[in-house]
């Protein structure tokens, strides 16, 4: 009973506050929640709260498996020449770091960059509210019909779901800061971790990449701190192609774009000048 409490229990925290946000912000998910986390589970990814819980873990297990494989702190695995048996294989060893290594590995900084970006003409919070109330007259006309149909069904509450998260979306949005979006960075050595507000596209962290100094490694996190409100940020080519991100996003043509300059802008300020700090940021 013990060991299956201590495996389930930081699964449904992590349930509860990355994958399927619990009622309560900060509180972990109970058993008296577990129905409402299936419901979700099926209607926002079509899988049962059990599987979801098996990927969660086994992400959790394949990460701590690589941090054990990991070097140790302050040092670094030097070839120390071939071993010849039935193939020859290379051996290598651990071995310390040099001290002009480890005072660049040692920065540890953070900031908050707040980016200008345009936004689209968008529906009222009053039409986003009515286009819900009619997809969910539609999902009762359909389930109350002679002929219920699975197909039917199914589309039907699918756009009662994508309503209401349509509303949720713009009643946040409308009480944020419209047109500004956040970019967090965080310096740990040659690594750089770049957070951003919505969902952008692959292109943002495919050009970040191209832009900064050669060697810098940088790693993108999406929807970070609860910020899915501006939906997904497409590149400038593909704003009004139609296409679903694209009906459902809330930013204008040009505001990846200005996001990568911003975050590249303050990795290169970093990189060039060890003594810049900059904790916030409005660009």
């Amino acid at each position: 009973m013990s060991s299956t409490k201590l495996a389930a229990e930081p699964a449904f925290f992590c349930l509860g506050r990355v994958a399927i946000p619990c009622p309560r912000k900060g509180t972990k998910a109970t058993l008296a929640s577990l129905s409402e986390m299936e419901k979700r589970c099926t209607d926002w990814i079509g899988d049962s709260v059990c599987v979801v819980l098996m990927r969660i873990l086994q992400v959790g297990l394949a990460t701590a498996a690589t941090i054990i494989g990991m070097p140790t702190a302050g040092t670094q695995l030097t070839y120390s020449g071939p071993i010849v048996s039935g193939a020859v294989i290379g051996s290598w060893t651990p071995s310390p770091l040099p001290d002009i290594l480890v005072s660049s590995l040692s920065a540890l900084r953070t900031c908050t960059l707040t980016v200008r970006v345009p936004i689209r003409q968008l529906e009222t919070s009053a039409a986003a509210k009515t286009r819900l109330e009619q997809a969910e007259e539609r999902l009762v006309k359909v389930r109350s019909g002679d002929l219920v149909d699975d197909v039917s069904v199914r589309d039907a509450t699918a756009l009662v779901e994508q309503a209401r998260r349509n509303l949720a979306k713009i009643v946040d949005f409308e009480s944020s800061e419209p047109g500004r979006v956040k970019i967090w960075i965080w310096q740990l050595g040659d690594i750089f971790l770049v957070a951003t507000s919505g969902e952008p596209y692959s292109a943002f962290q495919i050009e970040l990449r191209q832009r900064v100094p050669s060697g810098v490694t940088v790693i993108v996190a999406a929807m970070t701190n609860g910020s899915m409100t501006p939906g997904y940020i497409l590149p400038a080519e593909h704003v009004g192609c139609g296409c679903y991100q694209d009906r459902i996003g809330l930013l204008g043509s040009g505001a990846l774009e200005l996001m990568v300059a911003a975050a590249a802008a303050q990795i290169a300020d970093w990189c060039y000048n060890s003594n810049s700090r900059q904790p916030q940021k409005l660009l």
